[in-house]
């Protein structure tokens, strides 16, 4: 199994547990699921790791799992009509998707959870 592969498979266990949490409805651990399984098949099936690399096809998967991490439920109009903390922390531009990517950040920090760590700063870049 290529490396990039075994990083994807350590960040989905980890986060599993905001997943579990989200709140979001239909942005729920199986719509994650479907993201992350449709793009691992894509991969697979048109030689992605060869045709693009192995850290750019590392980024998508890992993309898929962190989309709709913590989803509140509610779509960004209504976060912004409600005025809602992630509206008024993002001042209204993509709450939502600041959150997210937020979040995700957040569990790259941990040390058992950055994938990322072993890069070099140009290649993290």
């Amino acid at each position: 199994m290529p490396h990039v592969f075994q990083n994807v498979i350590k960040l989905w266990i980890i986060t599993h547990p905001v997943v579990i949490t989200t709140r979001g409805g239909s942005h729920d651990r199986t719509h994650l699921q479907l993201h992350a399984r449709h793009m691992y098949a894509i991969t697979w099936h048109t030689n992605l790791v060869q045709r693009l690399g192995e850290l750019e096809v590392l980024v998508l998967l890992v993309a898929c799992i962190c989309h709709d991490l913590d989803h509140p439920g509610y779509n960004n109009i209504y976060q912004i009509n409600a005025r809602t903390e992630l509206a008024l922390r993002y001042n209204d531009i993509s709450p939502l998707e600041n959150h997210h990517c937020s979040i995700a950040f957040r569990l790259l920090e941990h040390p058992e959870c950055n994938i990322f760590r072993n890069m070099s700063k140009e290649m993290f870049k």
